[in-house]
Parts: C-alpha cells; structure tokens; sequence
C-alpha cells in the first residue's frame, strides 16, 4: 500500500518553537521553529518511507465551531510575535520543496487533517497523521496512525497510535475519545465540559456507557451522586462540547493525491532557503541525498609527477580558456587544482620537484601567454570576455602567491556567481555548480569533514583528488555561462571594468595593511577595564546585590523582580533585557543607562581592546580581509578584524582610532565623501528642487527645513535644520513613520506630516522611491546606476513585516549600490594612479564613503589632490560629487580634528601680558559689529569693564533687556605654537557656549528650575548668538540635566565626548560647526573652572581635558563680576560639595535668590534647611547629585527652595532623605 503523511503545521511548529531554544538567521529571523518542524518531518517521512505529503495549517478567521460557542478558544494566549513570524516562512519553505499547504477559510486543521485521512484510507492509502494535538486520537483507524512527537534539547521522541494503542492508555476507543473530552472539558480550547467532572470521572462513565447520551440515558445509574447531578443539570452543555470537540470529516477542501506525491524535496529553492536560514546540518541532507557520481568524476586524474605536470602545462596552453585554483595552506600553496576540458581535470599536489613556486611560475607564464594572444588579435570588448582566459573560484585569495595585476586575462567565476545573486551567503565551487550548472556535487565538507585539502591531497587521497579537481573543473565550466548570463542582464561591463579591477585593489590594501599601535592599544585597554569595573560596583550598589551582569536572566530578574521595573517582558527562557527594552527604560532609570554603558564597554573591550591584539602581525600591522561578495547591496565588507564597524557615536569610540598610526615619515590622509547617498538621490529620482540646491552648494538640510516647515531660509532654526537633516537621510533608508518618530521623539503623527511635506517638497523623490518598489515587485529586483541587480524576494513574502522589509531595501539599495559602485570605481582609480606615479604612498582601509591613506610626507599635497580628483570624477551625476580630504598622524586626528572638532592650538596657562595682548588685537577689530569679521563675547561684568567702551554691543542685553536673563559665555582658542604666541592670523576660531540663568524672585515663575530655563531660553539666544560670524562652538552639559541635553541636541549640537569630573562632575562635551569664522573673547568660564581648587590654579582633570582639545585660557583671573565662591569646608573626591547662605551672602551680599542660583549651578536635588545660620554642615551626594546646606538666617524660606523644585528636609531627617534618595533613584 501507498503511504500518505500528512502534518498537523502549527500544532508542530509550535511544538517545535517551544521545544528548541532560540535560533535567529544572519538577517535576525527567528528560525528554531521552522529547524525543528523541519527535523521532525525529515524523520517521519524516512521512518514512514512516505509516498506522499501534505501540511495544513489553520486560518486566522473564525470557524464554525465559534458560530456555536462565541467563546471557543477565548482563553488562550496570543502567539508569541518569534513564532508568529515563522508561520509564513514555513510555508515558504515548504512551498519550495514542492510540498502542498493547506488552509481553508471557516475550518480549523484538524478538520482538514481528519477529512483527508479519512478519504484516502478509504481508497486503501496508509495514512499517518502527525499533530501534537492529543484531539486527532479520535481519527485513530485501521489504516490510520496517529503519531504526536515530542521535542526537547536531547532530540525528539515519537508517539504512535493505532486504535488498539488508544483503548489501551485512555482505557477509551477513539471515537469514545470525543465524549471523554466532551465531559471534561479542554481549557487550551476553551471547550466548558461538564462541571464537577474531571478527566477520570469522564472515562469511567464513557468506559462504561460508550458516549454521553447513553450515559444521560441510564442518568440514574450514574455514580458518584454529584456526577449524576452535574451531568443532569449540564447535559445541554455537554452535548454542545461534544459538537465542539469532533473533528469534522467532511470538510470541502480541494486535494490532489498526484499533486501531494514526493518527487523531490531537495529542490535549488528549498537549499537556498536553507543556506539563508542557516540550516547547515539540513544543508548536508541536500549534498547526501543528491551528490551522487557525477559522470565528470570519471576524467579526474591525480598526477604527481614532475613530467606529467609538465605535460599539463603545456597542453593548457593550447586552450582557450583555463580553470584553476590553487590549494594553500599555513606552509603556502601545497597543489592546485586545473581544468581545461572535459576530459582533462587534475590534482597535482606539492611533491619533489613540484614546488609550490613551480606551480605559480607556471601559471602566471600561462596568464601570460593568453594575455599576449588576446593583445595580438586586437582590443578586449569591456562588455565580454576575453578571447583567451583563465577562470578562478576566488582570484584574491591567489593574489598572495601569483603576481598579477590589473588588465591580466583572469576572470573570477565566485565575484560573477555574486553579480547573479548577491543573496547567497557562498559561491564555493558546489555552490556554482548548484546554481550555474544545474549538478549538486559534493562539497568540500562532505568530501572532507574537517580534514585540510593540501594534507589529504598530498596523501593522494580519492576524495582530495575529487574536491581539488572540482575547483579547476567548477571554474572552467562555469564561467563561459556565467559570462553569458551576466551579459544577458546586462551586468558585464560591470564585472569586467568594477568588480575585475576591484580585487586587484582589495589585495593591495589587504597585503598593505594598516599600523597598530601595541602600547596604545594596551592603554586602550586598561583605562577600559577601570570603567567596566567602576560600572560594576555601582551596579551592585544600585541593585542592592551582586549578580552576573552578562546573564540576561539574572539581570531580567534584577530589573523586573526585585527592582519592580515597568515593562518587562517574558519570553520562554526568562524576561526579555535587550536593548531596545532597556533604551526605553534608561532615560528615567539611571540603573538601567548603567547597564547599557557597561555593555557597551564591555562590548568595546572584547572587540577591540583584546580583539585587535591577535591580528597585530609581526610587522606591527593588521592585515584584514576586505571581501566584495557578502553584502546584498555591493558595499565592500571587513573582517578578520572589521575595521568598518568601529563605533564613531560615542568617544570611547572614536579613541580606538588613535591606535591606528602611520609609519615613521608616513601621515595618514582621509577622504570622504560629502552626503553622498543623497547626491546620488537627486540623480537617479531627477528631484529639480534637490538637484539646485546642490547645484548652487546650499545647505540642504536648511533648504529641507525651509521648505518642508514654510520657514523662510533665513529663520530656520537649528532644530528644524535637525529634523530635515533626520528626514533627508530616512528618506534614503526607506524610513517608516514610526522610525522617524523615534528618531526625533516625536508623534507618528507628526512624523508622517513631516514626511508628507518632504514628498510635497521633492515631489520627484516620491515617485522615484514609488517606482523603485514597484518594479522590485515586478522585475523581482532592483538595479543601482551600474546595472548591479539586487533580489528582493522579501516584497512577495507572506509576512507582512519581511514584505515592509522589502520596500524599504528596494528603495534604498539603488541609492546604497550606488554608493558603493562609486566608491568601488574611486579606489580602483586612486590606487592605479598611486602606482602609475611610483609613489610609496598606498590605501590601507577603505569605510563605506571614506579611504585612508598611508602617504609619504613629502607625498601628502600629491596624494590630497589624487583623492579629491579620483573621487570627484569616479561618477558623472546631475549634481557634483564633493570630497574632503585631511591629513593626520593617526587615524583619530586625520578624522576627529578636521571639519568637525578643534585643531591646531596649544594649551598653557594665560598671564596678565595676555590682557594687553587681547585687548589691542579687540582694538583692531572694533568696527566688527559693522563689518563683523570679529564677534566678542563675555560675561556682563568683564564686557562692561573692557569691551563696550570699545565699541562693542553685549549681546545679552538684546536677549533679556537691562537686567538678562541669560548671560552667554563665550571660551575661545587662539591658533598659538605653546610658547606665548597668539598667532600671527586668527583665521580658525572655537567657542565655548555656557548659558547661564540669572533669575530673581519676580521674574522666574514657580514651574521654573534653573535647568528648564536655560533650555527655554536657548533657542532665543542662539537666535542672536548665532547671527554672529563665529565658526565653532563648544557647550558643556550634565547629563542628568536631560531638559538641557535634549535643547542643545534638538539646536544641531553633537556629542563629541563625554569627560568625567570636568569641574568635578561628569559632562557631555557638545560641539557644533558654523559657517563662518574669527572670534575673540576673553574666558570668564575657565576663570572659574581654574579657581575651583581654591588656589586660583588649574584643577588636574580640567588641565588633563584642555591639554587634549589644546585650549588656552584667556584672563582667567576674571569671572564676569561676580566672585568665585570660596571652596567648600567638606569634599569628598570632589564629588560632594556643601553650600551655605552664609557662605554665598559674605560675598554677593544679596541674599537667597543668589544662593539658590549658585545652588542650582552646583546641581542641588534636595536641602537640609537649618533653623540658624551655622557654619558649613556636610553635604551629601546620590548617583554623583550634588546636596547642599542652606540656611533660613539668609531669607531662604522652604517655600522659595519648593518654587525652585529643591526638595526640603529638616536636620534630623536624615532617614526621610536616605527613603527618598532610594525612592527617586532617577536624580
């Protein structure tokens, strides 16, 4: 008899999901519950030796059993969203192996399940039904088999189930099953059953009475009594579950017997469904299932005499074309594997006299001799091959032992199968075979396991025979097809005059390589091992207990169960801590930043800090691999280390770059690209507005704001010039409503009017990106400017997130490939002119839009120039292509300090000769208000003393009138040689922006803390701040000052580095870049800074800081008016600092507004208010807040420090603090 297996899908796959822990794909794609189904239906079928095949899955939609019970499976819990995603992909899957699903509208599985067993044993067909449902036990038959797997960590386990099998275990027959269920109820279904009676009760009285209308018949002989009484009262009830309960064996589901039958599962789709999931053990079955003799194996020939290689060699030569691939290994090339027809495929190993050099000799006379045949008959077409050629699988990882170059006659078979579909995660010679050829050949694993290739081939051994024959066979007899595959999508040009060339360039770089720095790296290391450990005590002490930080379920526990913290969320194995759950919590709970900053160190110290030491070579230099066929979109990738992926967001970051230093008479030269993505948007959408604005080099982003917000130019404001910014770059990436939203913390609401009114504004980008999604659709894929073909499977997908998923690839990749396509053109033209010139300078990384350079000091104009040209020219666009290049002596500074962070000056302490000095070049430039090269900015007192008999205006007064609310700080650097030259030009200049609230009792309002007042205010000054012709500027900001942060960030500020105990206390240092330049001011705020010592000298940490942004101090004797205050009585590691109205009134003389300024400066979260005026008492500190100590003998009253949001306490409440201390955590 035929055999039929037909599967229970969801029932298994959620079986599976629950069974296998958590898998993801390299896309991030849940996948254990797809690899478990999968597991679980390839042993039945080889258990069952099946002839046919079907899964059917069920509907979302109501069926008929929720028509007679409106609360049929009320109660049970959603699917969980990792399961839930794998349903379509299943299908999917399943689809691609030729396996029928099905589902039908109003109807559950079970019924189809049951409907279809029962036909088809009819008709003398075995059927064996596969469900972790126990309800498909009433299907049991003669010629039915019920079989319910079980999936744990040790495998799964089978149970089967005839109806002798049921009678046996539920004492019941399968149909009696029903009634059992019926009594008893099934909670997973919702189905009520009887009250009162359980499982055994149920199976008694139907062992005893065969269903529940016999029972209800002899309802008096029913015993126990209160089973009689619950049957008599809910006899309806139990009719009605009964109903529910049965499968229905007459469902109208179309089915095709000849459709169901199992041809071949082990279909080109279905592998690489599973080489994109990652399914390697499953891959195997593909290679045993289908690898049989493949009728070429029968001209593989293994010689290893010098003479017959000879031979080998010079029967090549008569060939057109050529295949090979040497075999290498850590003592270099141990054979090689060569093809030039049908019947002429060798294995040649290392052996006597042939050498490894031999046999690259020999090959490159070969590249040779074809190079001068093609040159004698004539010009090589770009789009085609050459007449005569040779074809490797990977010419790179040759390149280290052949010497070849641009232009030679080598074609790489794996870069061509990548042009074809970039998708696949491989392109080894089984791989081609599969995709080009048509054949499955075994792989190198199965032919090998682990063993290497040049050790079993120098043994001789069939199988390394086999597998180095198939790299040279593979080669050959591939590239001519995919050649005419490449040409037919119009992708030859591409491969011949791109990609070609690229390996040459990539193989440079690689054999380059790029210096490390050991000692700086081991620094690198240990200061980050201080803060990891710092974070963990503070960590502790936060928690309250010690735990192990890097185990998610203990951490979830912390956080969910004894900390109590909203939104925790449970998955199978615990509460769910990554980090998009505590991103969300880490603004109000510090606890919580601290977790995510200890992982980011950690993070950066197994990555970078002890991860970039064991690729540090001999030479003191890292040769990583860059690779050209892993990405989807075309970008060049790195590994082994990846050098691209270093963290640029955060300081710590960026300092991994200082490592990175160029040789001795060597500097590094970087070149990047200016918004290069939209450049190439502009040109491929045609967008008018976009190509004028960058047709006439306008700010973008502000063009953006000012259309997009109906702001004239002139008044865009940072933070709308921000937000255009965000949407400019999401356009490119496809973003959705909700990312914008959570980029800029805004409504979605507001974030799709944004958008709305972009697409209003470049109407040509609207129907680009439209276009670009509905020929992905159509066509199946998307090209870049180059032809370059990417695949979009995901917009035909099931799922609707992968099918989102794939709008947003299709519009972005054109956009992205042509980037890379660019960038891919550039650097081959930058290093052939290097080479052309003979000049010792060379490429040594290459990320995303940026090169660096190695270059030979003398070479350094030389090779600026090279960059800027190559790269300006690499493309023809509609808009031009802008570079900027800057040379550095690492890494850091040929990055960090050029267009973005200060450079160039140097740090020493100021004298009083630099008054004068100050004050005659402010001479000179007095007429700036009406011509304004120069802008001078200070504090009130020191304006007034020295700058507006001068002729200068202050500029706070036109913000707050007579008495300013807002007094702006200015510090600024002076281009100077370290010994006491200002510098002959001050063309560059830097500020430091501090705003600084001065509030009196009249002005301020109750909902007003120091904090909010300076964010509210800041939009105002830097409107008129910012109208000045300064070029730079600087802010320092708390970070627990959020209101601040978030004002300074939304006004176009970025976070250039974080610095801790800066003036004693941790801050974010922001920086912002300006149009213009020349400003001058003197530097009241590093007057105070270098006077909190109470020496009038310069604190170490503040000294450490300006030594590294190299600031020098102007009149740092002078602090605007006011008095430094004298250093408190009691500190502690200079984090605890105790104010006294006392203290503050003995030099200000006025009083309580005064003191409460200052202690708002100092950043008071809470009072101990004294009933006399004592000395200084001691201030306490909580998460680095600082408390002080005032007193009511200066008129501060507990209600003026409530209108000022300090918090209160009395002297002998120091329990209530420690409470609410614990309580508001968040300070």
């Amino acid at each position: 008899m035929e055999k039929l297996v037909l599967i229970d899908g969801h029932s298994i796959l959620s079986r599976a999901f629950y069974g296998i822990p958590e898998l993801t794909n390299p896309e991030g794609l849940h996948t254990n519950a797809v690899y478990g189904f999968l597991n679980i239906m390839f042993r039945i079928l080889e258990e069952e030796k099946a002839d046919h095949l079907a899964v059917a899955f069920d509907r979302h939609e109501p069926t008929f059993r929720h028509q007679m019970y409106a609360e049929y499976k009320g109660t049970r819990k959603p699917m969980p969203e990792e399961l839930m995603e794998q349903v379509p992909l299943m299908k999917e899957v399943l689809s691609s192996m030729g396996v029928p699903v099905m589902e039908m509208a109003g109807y559950e599985a079970d019924d189809i399940l049951g409907t279809l067993a029962k036909r088809m044993a009819g008709e003398e067909v075995e059927v064996s039904v596969v469900s972790g449902d126990r309800d498909l036990l009433q299907l049991a038959d003669t010629h039915i088999k019920i079989r319910i797997p079980k999936t744990n960590r040790n495998g799964t386990e089978v149970k089967d189930y005839y109806p002798e099998d049921v009678k046996r275990e539920y004492q019941v027959t399968p149909l009696e099953y029903i009634d059992v269920k019926a009594l008893m109820g099934d909670a997973s279904d919702n189905i009520p059953g009887v009250p009162s009676i359980g499982e055994k009760t149920a199976t008694s009285l139907i062992a005893a009475y065969g269903s529940i209308e016999n029972a209800y018949a002899h309802l008096e002989e029913i015993k126990p009594p209160r089973a009689k009484k619950a049957l008599a009262e809910h006899y309806d009830m139990a009719v009605m579950s009964k109903e529910l309960a049965t499968i229905c064996l007459e469902c109208p589901v179309e089915f095709s017997y000849e459709e169901a039958k199992i041809e071949n599962l082990y279909t080109p789709e279905a592998y690489q469904y599973m080489k994109r999931l990652n399914f390697k053990s499953i891959l195997s079955r593909f290679d045993e299932q289908q690898s049989g003799s493949n009728p070429a194996e029968e001209h593989f020939w293994l010689v290893e005499e010098y003479a017959g290689v000879e031979q080998i060699f010079e029967k090549a030569k008569k060939a057109e074309h050529v295949g090979f691939q040497l075999v290498t290994g850590m003592d270099g090339v141990e054979g090689m594997g060569i093809c030039f027809g049908e019947e002429d495929c060798y294995a040649v190993p290392v052996s006597g006299f042939v050498s490894g050099a031999y046999l690259c000799g020999r090959l490159e006379e070969l590249v040779q001799e074809m190079d001068g045949r093609n040159k004698a008959d004539g010009a090589v077409k770009e789009d085609a091959l050459p007449k005569s050629y040779v074809a490797v699988l990977d010419l790179k990882s040759q390149l280290k032992y052949l010497k070849l170059d641009y232009g030679c006659p080598a074609m790489d078979a794996g870069v061509a199968g990548y042009l074809l579909n970039p998708l696949n995660e491989s392109y080894d010679y089984d791989d081609l075979a599969r995709d080009c050829l048509g054949t499955t050949v075994p792989s190198r694993e199965a032919l090998l396991g682990k063993e290497k290739l040049g050790a079993a081939l120098a043994r001789g051994e069939e199988n390394a025979v086999i597998c180095a024959c198939y790299l040279g066979y593979t080669a050959w007899k591939a590239m001519p097809l995919l050649a005419q595959k490449l040409s037919g999508q119009g992708m030859m040009a591409l491969y011949r005059t791109m990609e070609m060339p690229l390996i040459y360039s990539l193989h440079h770089m690689e054999a380059a390589g790029i210096r490390a720095d050991k000692g700086q790296l081991k620094k690198y290391g240990e200061s980050l091992k201080g803060k990891i450990s710092q974070l963990e005590q503070e960590i502790y002490s936060l928690a309250g207990e010690t735990f192990n930080i890097n185990s998610p379920k203990q951490l979830g526990e912390v956080l969910f169960d004894h900390m109590q913290l909203p939104h925790g969320k449970k998955t199978k194995t615990g509460y769910s801590t990554k980090a998009d759950v505590l991103e969300k919590l880490a603004p109000e709970y510090p606890f919580v930043q601290k977790i995510l900053d200890y992982r980011q160190l950690a993070k950066l110290n197994s990555t970078y800090a002890e991860g970039l030491a064991v690729y540090i070579g001999e030479d003191g230099r890292i040769h990583g691999k860059f690779n050209q066929t892993i990405t989807a979109t075309g970008r060049i990738s790195s590994t082994e280390p990846n050098l691209q992926n270093i963290p640029v967001r955060m300081e710590l970051g960026r300092e991994i770059r200082k490592v990175f230093v160029p040789e001795d008479g060597y500097v590094f030269v970087d070149a990047d690209y200016s918004q290069i993505e939209l450049r190439i948007l502009a040109h491929m959408s045609g967008d008018e507005r976009l190509i004028q604005a960058y047709g006439e080099a306008q700010d973008i982003h502000a063009i953006t704001a000012s259309e997009v917000f109906h702001t004239p130019l002139a008044e865009v404001t940072p933070i709308q010039r921000r937000n255009a910014k965000a949407v400019n770059f999401g356009i490119v990436y496809g973003i959705s409503a909700f990312g914008l939203s959570e980029d800029l913390s805004i409504s979605r609401q507001e974030a799709m009017e944004y958008i709305n009114k972009y697409f209003e504004t470049y109407p040509g980008i609207k129907a680009f990106l439209d276009r670009q999604v509905k020929d992905g659709r159509e066509q199946g894929f998307v090209t870049t400017m180059f032809g370059r073909r990417r695949p979009v499977p995901e917009l035909t997908s099931g799922n609707f997130m992968q099918r989102a998923f794939g709008e947003r690839v299709a519009m972005n990749s054109p956009i992205q490939g042509s980037a890379a396509d660019i960038m891919k053109l550039a650097m081959v033209a930058v290093d052939q002119e290097l080479r052309r010139r003979n000049m010792k300078s060379r490429i040594v990384l290459q990320i995303h839009d940026e090169l660096l350079v190695e270059a030979a000091k003398e070479e350094a104009d030389e090779v600026i120039q090279i960059l800027e040209d190559k790269m300006k020219h690499a493309a023809s666009l509609r808009v031009p292509l802008e570079v900027e290049a800057h040379c550095g002596d690492s890494w850091f500074s040929s990055k960090e300090e050029h267009g973005g962070a200060i450079t160039g000056f140097s740090f020493r302490r100021a004298e009083d000769s630099d008054v004068d000095a100050v004050m005659a070049v402010m001479e000179e430039a007095k007429h700036s208000l009406e011509n304004p090269d120069w802008f001078v900015a200070d504090g009130r007192g020191w304006v007034e003393s020295h700058i507006k008999d001068k002729g200068f205006t202050m500029v706070a007064e036109t913000v707050g009138g007579k008495q300013p609310e807002v007094a702006a700080f200015f510090i600024v650097a002076f281009p100077g040689d370290g010994e006491g030259n200002l510098g002959e030009e001050l063309g560059f200049g830097s500020s430091q922006l501090q705003l600084t609230a001065h509030m009196d009792s009249a002005a301020v309002k109750k909902e007003y803390r120091g904090n909010h007042l300076q964010g509210k205010l800041l939009s105002e000054a830097e409107k008129e701040l910012c109208s000045y012709p300064h070029k730079h500027l600087l802010c320092t900001v708390h970070p627990d000052n959020q209101a601040s942060l978030k004002t300074m960030l939304d006004h176009g500020y970025e976070i250039v580095a974080t610095k801790e105990k800066y003036h004693g206390r941790m801050r974010h240092i922001l920086y912002k870049k300006r149009e213009k330049k020349n400003v001058l001011a003197s530097s009241c705020l590093l007057g105070v800074h270098c006077r909190y010592n109470g020496e009038g000298g310069m604190e170490p940490e503040l000294k450490k800081l300006m030594e590294q942004v190299h600031l020098i101090p102007v009149c740092p004797e002078t602090m605007g008016g006011l008095e430094t205050p004298r250093e408190p009585a009691e500190r502690t590691n200079g984090r605890v600092m105790t104010v006294s109205g006392r203290d503050v009134t003995s030099q200000y003389k006025k009083g309580a507004e005064e003191t409460l300024a200052l202690a708002l400066a100092y950043g008071c979260c809470f009072a101990i208010l004294k009933e006399r005026s004592p000395s200084c008492g001691k201030g306490m500190v909580y998460d680095g807040s600082h408390s002080g100590t005032l007193t009511k003998g200066d008129g501060v009253t507990a209600e003026l420090l409530e209108a000022y949001g300090i918090r209160v306490f009395g002297e002998s409440e120091a329990g209530k603090i420690k409470k609410w201390l614990d309580d508001a955590g968040n300070l």
